[in-house]
């Protein structure tokens, strides 16, 4: 779908709900589990230190072309030994 011309505005507006939606992901759960916020946080490209601060209004916290960083795993691994 991100290959029609056509089609980028929507899938760009797409993009950045699921950017916000993990922004304010991140905000919600720093008290319980600061480590995985900020890991959230640096993969979406938010200032960590501005979780704290109250949200701005949906939709409103990134500029066109805003760049995010590459992801990665958020826990470990859990190997289980097979019988």
């Amino acid at each position: 779908m991100w290959k029609q011309e056509d089609a980028r505005p929507r899938v760009g507006a797409i993009l950045h709900v699921l950017c916000d939606a993990l922004r304010h992901l991140a905000r919600l759960i720093a008290p319980a589990m600061p480590e995985t916020s900020a890991k959230i946080a640096s993969m979406v490209n938010a200032d960590p230190g501005a979780l704290a601060e109250p949200a701005p209004p949906w939709r409103m916290s990134y500029s066109e072309g805003h760049l995010v960083n590459a992801p990665e795993p958020l826990f470990p691994r859990v190997e289980i030994p097979k019988p």
